[in-house]
């Protein structure tokens, strides 16, 4: 690296050259790559004393996160949920049957592959639709598509369709 392109990274502006580089990046729609790589041309300081394999694996990491994010946030714009809720925010509760073990179950998502289905069943205001909503999170964050419904809206699509 010149010197002069060391001085522009201390004072955190990319050279020209690192800036086409970067746009070429964002026009190929690598959106982590691009932001990676402006984070190491900012932070020569920081990341110049890296190999060349380790800056383009930090480059790819920072893809794939990158790709994850944008699939989560399409599958959940696309599930109907109403609200983000974690099944970390949920307290297992014996008294209404709700057991640490299977919240682990389907915080895994290992049921899914294996088409095993369940029923969360309750009276009104047990917390149906928050371990519903719990549970779709880590499927879509494993990439796999949900679809939100409550009971009164499924049987008004079914009937519509018949």
């Amino acid at each position: 690296m010149t010197e002069n392109t060391a001085t522009h990274n201390l004072h955190g502006q990319v050279p020209v050259e690192q800036a086409l580089i970067i746009e070429r990046f964002r026009k190929l729609k690598m959106q982590g790559i691009a932001s990676e790589l402006e984070d190491q041309f900012r932070n020569y300081n920081i990341f110049g004393e890296l190999s060349l394999e380790k800056r383009l694996i930090k480059c790819l990491d920072a893809q794939d996160q990158y790709a994850k994010a944008a699939r989560f946030k399409t599958l959940f714009k696309n599930s109907h949920l109403r609200a983000k809720l974690y099944l970390s925010q949920i307290t297992p509760d014996k008294s209404r049957g709700l057991y640490a073990d299977d919240m682990a179950i389907l915080a895994e998502c290992h049921y899914i592959d294996s088409a095993v289905n369940f029923i969360i069943s309750g009276a009104t205001g047990t917390g149906k639709t928050a371990l519903a909503t719990a549970a779709a999170i880590p499927a879509m964050e494993h990439g796999r598509s949900v679809l939100f419904y409550n009971t009164a809206d499924l049987c008004a699509l079914l009937q519509a369709k018949d």
